[in-house]
Protein backbone atom coordinates (compact mmCIF):
# COMPACT_ATOMS: atom_id res chain seq x y z
CA UNK A 1 0.00 0.00 0.00
CA UNK A 2 1.54 2.99 -1.25
CA UNK A 3 0.28 6.50 0.55
CA UNK A 4 1.15 9.78 -1.30
CA UNK A 5 1.99 12.70 1.24
CA UNK A 6 1.41 16.45 0.24
CA UNK A 7 3.21 17.89 3.56
CA UNK A 8 3.72 21.93 3.45
CA UNK A 9 6.85 21.48 5.36
CA UNK A 10 8.03 23.20 8.54
CA UNK A 11 8.83 26.69 7.49
CA UNK A 12 5.61 28.19 8.96
CA UNK A 13 5.15 25.72 11.49
CA UNK A 14 5.41 26.50 15.31
CA UNK A 15 6.90 24.22 17.69
CA UNK A 16 3.49 22.86 19.08
CA UNK A 17 2.78 22.08 15.51
CA UNK A 18 5.99 20.08 14.97
CA UNK A 19 6.44 18.14 18.17
CA UNK A 20 2.68 16.97 17.59
CA UNK A 21 3.48 15.51 14.22
CA UNK A 22 6.60 14.09 15.39
CA UNK A 23 4.41 12.26 18.35
CA UNK A 24 2.22 11.50 15.33
CA UNK A 25 4.59 9.55 13.28
CA UNK A 26 6.04 7.29 16.22
CA UNK A 27 2.19 6.42 17.25
CA UNK A 28 2.26 5.32 13.35
CA UNK A 29 5.62 3.29 14.30
CA UNK A 30 3.86 1.96 17.39
CA UNK A 31 1.12 0.95 15.78
CA UNK A 32 2.49 -0.68 12.69
CA UNK A 33 4.94 -2.82 15.38
CA UNK A 34 1.50 -4.33 16.81
CA UNK A 35 0.28 -5.51 13.09
CA UNK A 36 1.07 -8.96 12.62
CA UNK A 37 1.00 -8.77 8.95
CA UNK A 38 2.78 -5.20 8.38
CA UNK A 39 6.24 -6.03 7.66
CA UNK A 40 8.43 -2.73 6.68
CA UNK A 41 7.39 0.99 6.39
CA UNK A 42 9.25 2.75 3.29
CA UNK A 43 9.18 6.74 3.42
CA UNK A 44 11.12 8.44 0.56
CA UNK A 45 11.41 12.12 -0.59
CA UNK A 46 12.18 12.42 -4.14
CA UNK A 47 13.71 15.51 -5.70
CA UNK A 48 13.58 16.19 -9.74
CA UNK A 49 13.62 18.58 -11.88
CA UNK A 50 9.97 20.23 -12.53
CA UNK A 51 9.25 19.01 -16.23
CA UNK A 52 7.80 22.36 -16.34
CA UNK A 53 4.29 21.31 -17.43
CA UNK A 54 2.40 21.84 -14.62
CA UNK A 55 2.16 25.68 -13.61
CA UNK A 56 1.39 26.88 -16.99
CA UNK A 57 -1.33 24.50 -17.45
CA UNK A 58 -2.47 25.21 -14.64
CA UNK A 59 -2.79 29.20 -15.17
CA UNK A 60 -4.56 28.13 -18.45
CA UNK A 61 -6.97 26.18 -16.78
CA UNK A 62 -8.22 29.08 -14.61
CA UNK A 63 -8.17 31.45 -17.35
CA UNK A 64 -10.76 28.94 -19.20
CA UNK A 65 -12.95 28.42 -16.52
CA UNK A 66 -12.41 32.35 -15.38
CA UNK A 67 -14.69 32.66 -18.82
CA UNK A 68 -13.33 36.44 -18.77
CA UNK A 69 -12.42 37.09 -22.40
CA UNK A 70 -11.35 40.97 -22.05
CA UNK A 71 -8.16 41.00 -20.70
CA UNK A 72 -6.01 43.63 -20.67
CA UNK A 73 -2.88 42.26 -23.38
CA UNK A 74 -0.11 43.66 -20.74
CA UNK A 75 -2.16 41.75 -17.93
CA UNK A 76 -1.60 38.97 -20.48
CA UNK A 77 1.55 39.25 -21.30
CA UNK A 78 3.20 40.33 -17.79
CA UNK A 79 1.33 36.79 -16.73
CA UNK A 80 2.90 34.67 -19.43
CA UNK A 81 6.83 36.54 -18.63
CA UNK A 82 6.08 35.55 -15.04
CA UNK A 83 5.22 31.84 -15.82
CA UNK A 84 8.40 31.86 -17.95
CA UNK A 85 10.47 32.91 -15.52
CA UNK A 86 9.12 30.67 -12.82
CA UNK A 87 9.42 28.17 -14.56
CA UNK A 88 12.92 27.74 -15.47
CA UNK A 89 15.18 25.05 -13.03
CA UNK A 90 12.60 24.65 -10.44
CA UNK A 91 13.09 21.47 -8.13
CA UNK A 92 9.72 19.41 -7.70
CA UNK A 93 9.90 17.11 -4.43
CA UNK A 94 7.42 14.21 -3.74
CA UNK A 95 6.95 12.25 -0.92
CA UNK A 96 5.24 8.47 -0.28
CA UNK A 97 5.28 6.39 2.41
CA UNK A 98 5.22 2.55 1.10
CA UNK A 99 3.48 -0.01 3.83
CA UNK A 100 4.43 -3.56 2.83
CA UNK A 101 2.05 -6.23 4.36
CA UNK A 102 2.69 -10.27 4.41
CA UNK A 103 0.17 -13.29 4.37
CA UNK A 104 3.44 -15.17 5.99
CA UNK A 105 3.50 -17.02 9.14
CA UNK A 106 4.41 -14.61 12.13
CA UNK A 107 5.88 -16.72 14.89
CA UNK A 108 6.25 -13.58 16.97
CA UNK A 109 2.38 -12.51 17.06
CA UNK A 110 1.17 -16.83 16.76
CA UNK A 111 -0.62 -16.40 13.64
CA UNK A 112 -0.05 -19.11 10.92
CA UNK A 113 -0.65 -18.47 7.08
CA UNK A 114 -3.35 -16.25 5.77
CA UNK A 115 -5.18 -16.27 2.29
CA UNK A 116 -4.99 -13.18 0.19
CA UNK A 117 -8.58 -12.59 1.57
CA UNK A 118 -7.95 -12.31 4.99
CA UNK A 119 -4.79 -10.24 4.22
CA UNK A 120 -6.93 -7.64 2.20
CA UNK A 121 -9.46 -7.75 4.99
CA UNK A 122 -6.44 -7.13 7.71
CA UNK A 123 -5.72 -4.01 5.46
CA UNK A 124 -8.92 -2.67 5.07
CA UNK A 125 -9.15 -2.64 8.49
CA UNK A 126 -6.08 -0.48 9.12
CA UNK A 127 -6.18 1.62 6.33
CA UNK A 128 -8.45 4.26 7.78
CA UNK A 129 -6.41 4.63 10.39
CA UNK A 130 -3.38 4.80 8.98
CA UNK A 131 -4.58 7.82 6.75
CA UNK A 132 -5.43 9.82 9.84
CA UNK A 133 -2.28 9.02 11.44
CA UNK A 134 -0.16 10.10 8.20
CA UNK A 135 -2.58 13.43 7.77
CA UNK A 136 -1.80 14.43 11.35
CA UNK A 137 2.04 13.01 11.03
CA UNK A 138 2.87 15.14 7.63
CA UNK A 139 0.31 18.10 8.44
CA UNK A 140 -1.16 18.06 4.86
CA UNK A 141 -3.09 16.19 2.60
CA UNK A 142 -2.60 11.83 2.22
CA UNK A 143 -4.08 9.72 -0.15
CA UNK A 144 -3.31 6.00 -1.71
CA UNK A 145 -1.66 5.78 -4.99
CA UNK A 146 -3.54 3.97 -7.94
CA UNK A 147 -1.05 1.43 -10.21
CA UNK A 148 -1.03 3.76 -13.06
CA UNK A 149 0.42 6.71 -10.25
CA UNK A 150 2.69 3.80 -9.76
CA UNK A 151 3.82 2.52 -12.91
CA UNK A 152 3.91 6.14 -14.41
CA UNK A 153 6.12 7.02 -11.35
CA UNK A 154 8.85 4.28 -11.32
CA UNK A 155 8.66 4.42 -15.18
CA UNK A 156 9.84 7.72 -14.82
CA UNK A 157 12.54 6.66 -12.48
CA UNK A 158 13.89 4.34 -14.58
CA UNK A 159 13.95 6.75 -17.43
CA UNK A 160 14.09 10.22 -16.47
CA UNK A 161 14.43 11.61 -19.92
CA UNK A 162 10.23 10.97 -20.25
CA UNK A 163 9.23 12.77 -17.33
CA UNK A 164 8.14 15.55 -19.53
CA UNK A 165 5.80 13.20 -21.52
CA UNK A 166 4.55 11.24 -19.07
CA UNK A 167 3.36 14.57 -17.20
CA UNK A 168 1.82 15.96 -20.37
CA UNK A 169 0.15 12.97 -20.73
CA UNK A 170 -1.35 12.48 -16.92
CA UNK A 171 -2.42 16.28 -17.27
CA UNK A 172 -4.06 15.86 -20.81
CA UNK A 173 -6.30 12.82 -18.63
CA UNK A 174 -5.09 10.44 -20.73
CA UNK A 175 -2.54 8.64 -19.04
CA UNK A 176 0.14 7.17 -20.21
CA UNK A 177 -1.17 3.68 -20.20
CA UNK A 178 1.84 2.12 -19.44
CA UNK A 179 2.12 -1.44 -17.74
CA UNK A 180 4.04 -2.92 -14.69
CA UNK A 181 5.71 -4.71 -17.44
CA UNK A 182 7.21 -1.69 -19.12
CA UNK A 183 8.63 0.41 -16.18
CA UNK A 184 11.75 -0.58 -16.05
CA UNK A 185 15.27 1.15 -18.30
CA UNK A 186 15.00 0.67 -22.33
CA UNK A 187 18.80 -0.80 -21.20
CA UNK A 188 20.96 -0.73 -18.05
CA UNK A 189 24.91 -1.76 -17.54
CA UNK A 190 26.62 -2.52 -14.17
CA UNK A 191 29.78 -1.27 -13.55
CA UNK A 192 31.61 -1.07 -10.01
CA UNK A 193 31.35 2.80 -9.91
CA UNK A 194 27.88 3.72 -11.28
CA UNK A 195 24.49 1.98 -12.71
CA UNK A 196 23.75 3.21 -16.09
CA UNK A 197 19.89 2.96 -17.04
CA UNK A 198 18.18 4.53 -20.39
CA UNK A 199 21.40 7.32 -20.97
CA UNK A 200 21.77 8.06 -17.23
CA UNK A 201 23.91 7.38 -14.53
CA UNK A 202 22.75 6.46 -10.86
CA UNK A 203 24.68 5.75 -7.58
CA UNK A 204 23.71 5.00 -4.04
CA UNK A 205 24.96 5.24 -0.58
CA UNK A 206 23.43 3.44 2.15
CA UNK A 207 23.92 3.88 6.04
CA UNK A 208 26.24 1.92 7.72
CA UNK A 209 26.84 3.72 11.15
CA UNK A 210 23.57 4.72 13.09
CA UNK A 211 23.25 8.75 13.72
CA UNK A 212 25.89 9.56 16.74
CA UNK A 213 23.45 12.68 16.99
CA UNK A 214 20.02 12.87 18.74
CA UNK A 215 17.77 12.69 16.17
CA UNK A 216 15.85 15.59 15.74
CA UNK A 217 12.91 16.81 12.87
CA UNK A 218 15.34 18.46 11.34
CA UNK A 219 17.85 15.76 11.09
CA UNK A 220 17.60 15.21 7.61
CA UNK A 221 16.71 18.80 6.39
CA UNK A 222 19.76 19.04 4.43
CA UNK A 223 20.21 15.27 2.74
CA UNK A 224 16.12 15.90 1.76
CA UNK A 225 16.41 19.44 -0.03
CA UNK A 226 17.02 19.38 -3.55
CA UNK A 227 20.20 20.21 -5.51
CA UNK A 228 20.77 21.66 -8.68
CA UNK A 229 23.68 18.97 -9.49
CA UNK A 230 21.35 16.43 -9.28
CA UNK A 231 18.77 15.19 -12.35
CA UNK A 232 16.93 13.25 -9.31
CA UNK A 233 17.90 12.37 -5.52
CA UNK A 234 15.58 10.09 -3.43
CA UNK A 235 16.14 9.91 0.30
CA UNK A 236 13.95 6.39 1.52
CA UNK A 237 14.10 5.74 4.92
CA UNK A 238 13.25 2.02 5.68
CA UNK A 239 11.38 1.23 9.23
CA UNK A 240 11.03 -2.29 10.18
CA UNK A 241 8.93 -2.21 13.29
CA UNK A 242 9.35 -4.86 16.21
CA UNK A 243 6.39 -6.07 17.85
CA UNK A 244 6.09 -5.57 21.73
CA UNK A 245 7.95 -8.55 22.68
CA UNK A 246 10.66 -7.97 20.41
CA UNK A 247 10.99 -4.51 21.38
CA UNK A 248 11.21 -5.30 25.20
CA UNK A 249 13.81 -7.89 24.46
CA UNK A 250 16.43 -5.88 22.36
CA UNK A 251 15.85 -2.73 24.55
CA UNK A 252 16.95 -5.15 27.81
CA UNK A 253 19.87 -6.57 25.87
CA UNK A 254 20.63 -2.86 24.38
CA UNK A 255 20.61 -1.98 28.46
CA UNK A 256 23.05 -5.19 28.87
CA UNK A 257 25.37 -4.44 27.16
CA UNK A 258 25.53 -0.75 27.98
CA UNK A 259 25.97 -1.35 31.48
CA UNK A 260 28.70 -4.42 30.93
CA UNK A 261 31.13 -2.04 28.60
CA UNK A 262 31.00 0.52 31.41
CA UNK A 263 31.32 -1.99 34.28
CA UNK A 264 34.57 -3.35 32.78
CA UNK A 265 37.48 -4.28 35.21
CA UNK A 266 40.99 -2.69 35.06
CA UNK A 267 39.27 -0.02 32.48
CA UNK A 268 37.69 3.11 32.83
CA UNK A 269 34.50 3.86 31.68
CA UNK A 270 34.54 6.68 29.16
CA UNK A 271 32.01 9.55 27.80
CA UNK A 272 30.95 7.44 24.94
CA UNK A 273 30.19 4.85 26.89
CA UNK A 274 28.15 6.52 29.78
CA UNK A 275 26.09 8.33 27.16
CA UNK A 276 25.65 5.18 25.43
CA UNK A 277 24.27 3.61 28.76
CA UNK A 278 21.91 6.74 29.23
CA UNK A 279 20.40 6.27 25.85
CA UNK A 280 19.85 2.91 26.41
CA UNK A 281 18.12 3.60 29.97
CA UNK A 282 16.09 6.06 28.27
CA UNK A 283 15.00 3.73 25.34
CA UNK A 284 13.95 1.19 28.11
CA UNK A 285 11.58 3.69 30.28
CA UNK A 286 9.95 4.80 26.78
CA UNK A 287 9.51 1.33 26.27
CA UNK A 288 7.95 0.55 29.40
CA UNK A 289 5.30 3.48 28.55
CA UNK A 290 4.42 1.98 25.42
CA UNK A 291 6.44 3.01 22.70
CA UNK A 292 8.26 0.62 20.07
CA UNK A 293 11.30 -0.35 18.74
CA UNK A 294 12.14 0.12 15.42
CA UNK A 295 14.83 -1.07 13.29
CA UNK A 296 15.91 1.49 10.33
CA UNK A 297 17.73 1.59 7.24
CA UNK A 298 18.46 4.39 4.89
CA UNK A 299 19.23 4.45 1.27
CA UNK A 300 20.05 7.48 -0.90
CA UNK A 301 20.23 7.20 -4.79
CA UNK A 302 21.66 10.17 -6.98
CA UNK A 303 20.67 10.08 -11.03
CA UNK A 304 23.17 12.43 -13.03
CA UNK A 305 23.33 13.09 -16.64
CA UNK A 306 27.05 12.49 -16.38
CA UNK A 307 29.14 10.14 -14.50
CA UNK A 308 32.14 12.86 -13.81
CA UNK A 309 29.15 14.48 -11.75
CA UNK A 310 29.33 11.68 -9.16
CA UNK A 311 32.95 12.97 -7.23
CA UNK A 312 30.93 16.24 -6.58
CA UNK A 313 27.72 14.65 -5.80
CA UNK A 314 29.49 12.53 -3.24
CA UNK A 315 30.73 15.53 -1.09
CA UNK A 316 27.44 17.39 -1.39
CA UNK A 317 25.95 14.13 0.08
CA UNK A 318 28.49 13.18 2.52
CA UNK A 319 28.58 16.89 3.63
CA UNK A 320 24.50 16.68 3.66
CA UNK A 321 24.69 13.36 5.80
CA UNK A 322 26.68 14.77 8.58
CA UNK A 323 25.46 18.35 8.62
CA UNK A 324 22.35 17.53 10.73
CA UNK A 325 22.97 14.11 12.98
CA UNK A 326 26.47 12.61 11.63
CA UNK A 327 25.19 9.98 9.46
CA UNK A 328 27.55 7.78 7.75
CA UNK A 329 27.22 6.45 4.61
CA UNK A 330 28.82 4.20 2.52
CA UNK A 331 29.03 2.84 -1.41
CA UNK A 332 27.00 0.35 -2.85
CA UNK A 333 29.51 -1.15 -4.68
CA UNK A 334 28.37 -3.75 -7.16
CA UNK A 335 25.26 -3.27 -6.26
CA UNK A 336 23.70 0.15 -7.54
CA UNK A 337 21.28 -1.39 -10.13
CA UNK A 338 19.43 -3.17 -6.31
CA UNK A 339 20.31 -0.47 -4.29
CA UNK A 340 18.16 1.78 -6.68
CA UNK A 341 15.16 -0.46 -6.86
CA UNK A 342 14.99 -0.62 -2.90
CA UNK A 343 15.03 3.14 -2.97
CA UNK A 344 12.32 3.22 -4.77
CA UNK A 345 10.40 2.91 -1.48
CA UNK A 346 7.41 0.85 -3.31
CA UNK A 347 7.59 -1.78 -0.63
CA UNK A 348 10.46 -4.23 -1.56
CA UNK A 349 11.84 -5.51 1.58
CA UNK A 350 16.04 -6.21 1.71
CA UNK A 351 15.90 -8.56 4.34
CA UNK A 352 13.51 -10.96 1.75
CA UNK A 353 16.33 -10.93 -0.50
CA UNK A 354 19.61 -11.72 1.55
CA UNK A 355 20.66 -16.22 1.34
CA UNK A 356 20.45 -16.84 5.16
CA UNK A 357 18.40 -18.40 7.31
CA UNK A 358 14.92 -17.20 8.53
CA UNK A 359 16.65 -16.60 11.88
CA UNK A 360 19.36 -15.12 11.17
CA UNK A 361 16.88 -12.86 8.10
CA UNK A 362 14.87 -11.82 11.12
CA UNK A 363 17.91 -10.46 13.25
CA UNK A 364 19.59 -8.40 10.71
Amino acid sequence: MIFSVQSPGMGLLDQGSIDLMVDQWGIFQREAGVSSSLVQVAATTQATRDPGNRLPDAVRVTREQSQVHDIPEFAREAMDEIVHDLNQGVPKIDQWVAATFTARPNRDAGTGPRTKEDLAEDISTLLPGMLAQLKVASGGTVSVLGMEDVVDQVHTAYNPAVAPAVETARLAGEGTGLTWGEVGPTNAKLTPGWWEHAGYFSKSWQMYQPPAANFRETGLAGLLSAHGVFEQKRVTLLFRPMSPGMSQKAVQDQVTNARFGNNQKGQKSSQIKRVALEKAEYSEREQAEGAAMVRFGLVVTATVDDPAKFPRVEAILRDQAVSGIQLRLRDCEYSDDAAFAFGLGIGSVPKDFTRLSNTLRESV
